[in-house]
């Protein structure tokens, strides 16, 4: 091909062309500058990619602020901060004076950012007793509501009367409920119904038939302005009587408690799941044993309940599928306690998946011979996903509490002068902290938790006098002190 045109090349003089030696190496040096340039960018992307992947974030904070961050045991700062770590399982501890160590176990992936938020316990909680509202009144049970205010269950002599008040935050006391109850009750976690026990049966044909018994359940606001019957025991019941009753989580069901003597003393208890909105009941399972009143602990799902049952060789923890109604039979946790608190010493793991409980250390060496058996003498069990049995992970231990970071806090009695001792157990077993609480315990002694408050309600004997059955409640609070 013949372009229609000519190019003509004249090569310069070699005078001409080491005159323009000065404008040639310019050119060059700045296009190999420019080319390193390029390389050097390149390769520093490439770097600054891959470091990316390479790292991972850790964003800490807590309430209060100004806690120590440690990771793997070295200080890496104080909340709040961010700390850039290399991918895989890292343990963070976090530190302030006045608080309880906080421990966690992170899990980070590559170009990955994990938060970290945790409010801190105080390591000297506040401490209040309950009293009773009324004077001549006994308290016999301590609930938390949903907002954290405590409800009690109050006797009133001489009779079986019983009363529901809830304690305000400033300590002051109102009675919920209709003032015809005189049953046994429950106040529903909201706080805004109150199921009762009435005594009393009302015929097909309308007419009222007297009875000592409690054989119907009501459901009320807690106002007392309003209430409606949602149970009534079959006519057929015999000597069957109604004993107790409690809330689940969400306020929509109602475990009932059915009580029925035998022969020779023996108790039998039969537990009902009863729909209150629809008042339709369904039979759960009946023992050979007496469900003490007040013991229940649930699941965040309200799938599951523990409750305490005494007979006569003693008190045992049972867990019971309200699905299926089926029954585990966890432990034993005390023998020769007439009236064990009705504080059920079993917690459920934040994500649901595992509980833990105290009970009756595994081994006889430990135990003493019966039916002398310590308080000293109780572990503390985990139970995963699978199921019982549980795996004993440490002694001395009871009242159990799963927090959050996946500690699980114990209470002990001190050997010395019998101050209440707090402990603090990673899942393995591993005692994290420990504190020493200003609240004097006797040897009988159990607890209530309200994790998402950060509080308790401790029961103990008065060990003022001996023998002497009075109970004493007590309400810790581990939270931040409320502004005033």
């Amino acid at each position: 091909m013949r372009f229609p045109f000519e190019v003509e090349i004249e090569w310069p003089e070699f005078p001409k062309l080491g005159r323009a030696r000065p404008l040639w190496l310019a050119l060059a040096t700045a296009l190999a500058a420019l080319g390193l340039g390029i390389v050097a960018t390149v390769w520093q992307g490439r770097v600054s990619s891959e470091s990316e992947a390479l790292t991972a974030i850790l964003e800490v904070d807590t309430t209060p602020a100004g806690a120590s961050v440690e990771v793997d045991g070295s200080l890496r700062g104080s909340t709040p901060a961010v700390v850039a770590l290399a991918p895989g399982e890292h343990r963070l501890r976090l530190r302030r004076d006045g608080y309880l160590d906080s421990v966690h176990t992170v899990h980070l992936a590559a170009g990955e950012t994990v938060s970290v938020r945790d409010n801190l316990w105080r390591r000297r909680p506040t401490l209040r007793l309950i009293r009773p509202p009324l004077p001549g009144a006994t308290i016999a049970d301590g609930n938390f509501l949903a907002d954290g205010k405590v409800a009690l269950t109050v006797g009133l002599p001489p009779g079986e009367e019983i009363q529901t008040w809830v304690v305000e935050p400033d300590g002051t006391g109102r009675r919920v409920g209709p003032s015809s109850s005189k049953g046994p009750a429950a106040l529903a976690p909201d706080g805004a119904q109150i199921a009762y026990l009435a005594q009393g049966r009302t015929t097909a044909s309308g007419a009222a038939e007297p009875s000592v018994r409690h054989s119907e359940v009501w459901v009320a606001t807690a106002d007392g302005r309003s209430s409606r019957q949602v149970y009534v025991l079959p006519a057929d019941a015999g000597g069957e009587q109604l004993a107790d009753l409690a809330w689940t989580p969400d306020g929509r069901h109602l475990l009932v408690v059915s009580r029925q003597g035998q022969a020779g003393g023996v108790v039998r208890s039969r537990l009902l799941w009863l729909e209150a909105q629809r008042s339709i009941a369904r039979d759960l399972i009946t023992i050979p044993s007496e469900v003490v009143p007040g013991s229940y602990s649930w699941d965040a799902a309200g799938e599951q309940v523990a409750f305490l049952a005494r007979s006569a060789q003693g008190t045992s923890l049972c867990l019971i599928d309200l699905a299926d109604g089926r029954l585990h039979y966890l432990a034993d946790v005390g023998r020769g306690d007439a009236a064990p608190f009705p504080f059920t010493p079993l917690a459920w793991s934040p994500d649901g998946r595992k509980f833990a409980y105290t009970a009756l250390a595994q081994g006889g060496g430990s135990q003493g011979i019966w039916p002398f058996v310590s308080k000293s003498s109780l572990a503390l069990f985990v139970v995963d996903e699978d199921g019982p049995p549980g795996e004993q992970i440490a002694g001395d231990a009871q009242s159990p509490a799963w927090r959050e970071n996946g500690s699980i806090l114990v209470l002990a009695r001190g050997k010395g002068d019998g101050r209440l001792a707090l402990k603090s157990i990673s899942p393995s077993g591993q005692a994290e902290d420990s504190a020493e609480l200003d609240l004097r315990v006797g040897r009988s002694f159990a607890a209530r938790w309200d994790m998402a408050h950060a509080q308790a309600l401790v029961a103990h004997r008065d060990p003022s006098g001996v023998g002497s059955a009075r109970s004493e409640f007590w309400l810790l609070r581990f939270g931040q002190e409320e502004s005033r």
